[in-house]
């Protein structure tokens, strides 16, 4: 059962991956800026750096961990995972740490955050059947729980 949870997942990011979405914990911005995750300050936070290392700042310093930043095509605005709010949801923030907005309110643990190619949607995938992790797709432009789609369900007899 795990393998075919794993194999599904597989499958959605490399359907993601060929619609031209991207996700990881380290992602570029064209104008040579990197957001990246560490936990330097005793809890995992955001921070953004030059290409070449230097300039280093912190984009988040919430009570939670704030982890896997993956940039907008337009390199404006950032979205993200946070414990923030005591579990895992997804939000969205300025590129230089300002205006975070929630776009989730649901349980569950959440993983590989990317905006789609005109930045109005964001993919992620969430376990809320033990080990199996179901992508989703939010619109940003409004942010409603109600506009929370998943793309692939469990297999039956998963949960």
């Amino acid at each position: 059962m795990f393998r075919r949870s794993l194999a599904l997942f597989a499958v959605a990011l490399v359907t993601i991956g060929a619609c031209g979405w991207t996700a990881g914990s380290a992602a570029p911005l064209p104008q040579s800026k990197i957001a990246f995750q560490s936990n330097r300050a005793g809890r995992y936070q955001i921070y953004l750096m030059n290409a070449d290392g230097s300039g280093v700042i912190p984009l988040t310093n919430s009570s939670g961990e704030n982890r896997a930043p993956a940039f907008s095509p337009d390199g404006r605005r950032i979205a993200f995972i946070s414990t923030r709010d005591e579990s895992d949801q997804i939000y969205v923030m300025n590129a230089d740490g300002s205006n975070a907005s929630r776009l989730t309110t649901t349980q569950g643990r959440k993983n590989a955050v990317a905006f789609s190619p005109d930045g109005r949607k964001v993919t992620f995938t969430a376990e809320y059947v033990r080990n199996y992790f179901t992508p989703y797709v939010t619109d940003v432009t409004n942010v409603d729980v109600s506009s929370l789609k998943p793309l692939a369900s469990p297999p039956i007899g998963s949960a």
